[in-house]
């Protein structure tokens, strides 16, 4: 692709020269000199689709942050209505371990995502990217399961890691899964250990979830379109206090369109 480029930059520059040189010739602009400045138009166009400006990649080797949170400076929030994010998304605020080229992208005030692989596409807070928790914390969002992709969820996920270099051995999620929208622990040793009743909803319609955690006694309360379906302390909460949490969202599946709004995560009053 880069030598193609360079060629049509090569024509581009050709065609410019032969306008410069008939204009000197004859002393005035003709028709084959706007048939030649169509061309370099045309021409640069494609050089340029081509080989179009790269995104900001996330930065992977970033050290994850180890301190304590702390309730200042901490609530993290995006509408996803800034246009200077368009096509994109705020890679400040949020972090991806993969090239989210194409697949995460904000765009008329949400965010839409589409899985690069049958694992699917996460965003991390970078500022709740490992930390360890000592004040009560909240977690929302708006999620859609659009019926353009249905295999597979939309979900606000809290992931649980030993240390900073460890398979997170147990996480916390809200879903809509095939229609179904619901609220789930899993512990990786003996797989799902608690989950919510859930409800059915549409496709296409939008669902706020909520889920909080008390680091004081580790008590995950879980909220679906503001009413509360469920409150649960996990077996292991005494290796969750010294755990490493990662905040979370985006789709899980190989075939599946989620859009998301209204992400803000933050400190709650004791």
């Amino acid at each position: 692709m880069l030598i193609l480029s360079i060629v049509l930059y090569v024509i581009a520059l050709i065609l410019f020269l032969y306008i410069i040189y008939d204009i000197v010739r004859t002393r005035r602009f003709t028709i084959s000199d706007a048939i030649a400045t169509l061309g370099i138009v045309i021409t640069l166009i494609l050089a340029l689709g081509l080989n179009p400006p790269p995104l900001i990649p996330a930065n992977p080797t970033e050290q994850p942050n180890s301190t304590p949170l702390t309730q200042a400076n901490m609530t993290v929030y995006d509408s996803f209505d800034d246009l200077t994010y368009d096509g994109s998304f705020d890679q400040n605020q949020w972090r991806s371990d993969n090239d989210p080229s194409n697949y995460i992208v904000q765009k008329d005030g949400v965010l839409i995502v589409t899985p690069n692989s049958g694992l699917g596409e996460l965003l991390d807070a970078r500022s709740y990217y490992f930390v360890t928790l000592d004040h009560p914390t909240f977690f929302e969002a708006d999620l859609l399961q659009s019926s353009k992709g249905i295999l597979g969820n939309v979900q606000i996920h809290i992931g649980v890691y030993r240390n900073t270099g460890s398979e997170n051995f147990w996480f916390s999620e809200c879903n809509i899964d095939w229609g179904w929208a619901n609220c789930w622990e899993w512990l990786t040793s003996e797989e799902v250990n608690y989950a919510v009743g859930g409800k059915r909803v549409d496709y296409d319609t939008w669902h706020a979830f909520r889920i909080e955690v008390d680091p004081d006694s580790m008590t995950f309360t879980y909220y679906i379109d503001g009413k509360m379906v469920g409150s649960h302390i996990p077996d292991d909460a005494e290796k969750l206090r010294n755990a490493f949490f990662v905040f979370s969202f985006g789709v899980y599946g190989e075939r599946i369109t989620g859009h998301i709004d209204n992400v803000r995560i933050g400190p709650m009053d004791k």
